[in-house]
């Protein structure tokens, strides 16, 4: 792992704040060691990190403040 950077402390800044690009690649190199899913939540629990990919989805922030 990359130092400088704890799971439980992004975590807990996604939930505030837009994660910054050299976070989420962390995640990403590191995706083996966390659990993920490709399938979207129906009703997703408080607290929930979503990654997208926004070549995909190019609006998905729209209408968020």
């Amino acid at each position: 792992m990359e130092p400088g950077y704890d799971i439980n402390d992004l975590f807990e800044e996604a939930q505030t704040r837009w994660l910054k690009p050299a976070e989420v690649v962390f995640i990403l190199e590191n995706h083996d060691k966390y659990q993920f899913t490709e399938e979207s939540p129906q009703k997703p629990t408080s607290g929930s990190l979503f990654l997208f990919n926004k070549r995909v989805l190019k609006f998905f922030r729209k209408g968020w403040s």
